[in-house]
């Protein structure tokens, strides 16, 4: 009878730490993509809401910097996936400040846009709700 050691019983490839590392290496794209997705939908959205109060409600907003703030959002998309077409890992910091400026970039269209009476202020919540449905 042969007995076989815990050592021959790993699964085949790299260490376990080194796959975990890896894992968490993909993660990281992979929640970077879906933010970049996610703003896309909100830069959309945004849009469709200024015109919509502008064209169809009539009301006066400060178009130049809603834009501004709009084309910042479009700007952090374009190098967001640049990034993520030179290189294979997103680190957790990069999320935290894309999201950061994800919430900055709200809080500033909420302020032109009526500020603290505006309705949808509740929306500044999404990009947390966002982060924390996506982590363990």
């Amino acid at each position: 009878m042969t007995t076989t050691s815990w050592q021959d019983q790993r699964p085949p490839g790299p260490p376990v730490a080194e796959r975990s590392r890896a894992e968490a290496h993909g993660i990281g794209c992979k929640n970077m993509v879906q933010l970049v997705q996610l703003r896309w939908l909100a830069v959309g959205g945004q849009i469709v809401t200024i015109a919509g109060v502008t064209l169809l409600l009539g009301l006066r907003l400060p178009l130049g910097p809603m834009v501004a703030v709009l084309m910042g959002l479009v700007g952090l998309n374009i190098a967001s996936l640049l990034l993520l077409s030179r290189r294979r890992t997103v680190a957790n910091t990069e999320l935290f400040a894309a999201l950061m400026l994800d919430v900055a970039a709200l809080g500033v269209q909420l302020y032109f846009s009526g500020g603290a009476t505006n309705p949808f202020i509740f929306l500044c919540n999404s990009p947390g709700l966002s982060l924390g449905s996506n982590h363990p």
